[in-house]
């Protein structure tokens, strides 16, 4: 990550702080002292002048009740998890067994953030496939009370990408079957 994509989700990550605090009605002084740091140092973080450290952060998304995905957006702004990416249907992808193994990228420039013990997968109860001209989209969706489904993630690709992921999943599926 570069220095100013960095600067960047700082100053994202202390943007949302100084939401919830504000949400909560809170001043600096009284947040500050709720999780035992001093008032200038977390204004300093909501600036984005200073990175929390990951106690201090868990200590603020802790005293907000801060949980679940959002929590865990939070957390990778500080954590910075960094692996290769994996093409899916590569050649390097039949060498491995294991999807999330790192592997190297057929674009060394493109880096995805993934942190497997605080990215939260999200389980579902149906998919929704749309397509026009250009390619599919899956929307991703679980039950909810009332009879309804809640879309919870969105992915668009080629129809030469969803062939391969196909592929890709067919094999995994005929793999587990054994």
């Amino acid at each position: 990550m570069n220095y100013h994509t960095h600067m960047k989700t700082i100053n994202i990550l202390g943007s949302e702080l100084r939401k919830l605090r504000k949400a909560a009605s809170e001043s600096l002084a009284v947040t500050a002292k709720a999780v035992d740091i001093d008032r200038s140092h977390l204004n300093k973080i909501e600036l984005g002048a200073y990175k929390p450290s990951l106690e201090i952060l868990n200590s603020l998304l802790a005293h907000f009740s801060v949980e679940g995905n959002k929590a865990s957006q939070l957390r990778l702004m500080v954590t910075e998890p960094q692996v290769e990416r994996l093409v899916v249907g590569s050649e390097e992808e039949k060498d491995h067994k294991d999807m999330q193994t790192p592997v190297p990228a057929k674009k060394p420039d493109v880096q995805v953030m993934f942190n497997p013990g605080q990215t939260p997968v999200l389980y579902t109860d149906s998919v929704f496939v749309t397509s026009n001209e250009f390619g599919l989209v899956l929307d991703v969706a679980q039950n909810i009370p009332g009879n309804q489904q809640n879309i919870v993630a969105r992915f668009g690709m080629s129809f030469d990408h969803a062939k391969k992921l196909v592929q890709v999943m067919h094999n995994h599926l005929e793999k587990n079957e054994r």
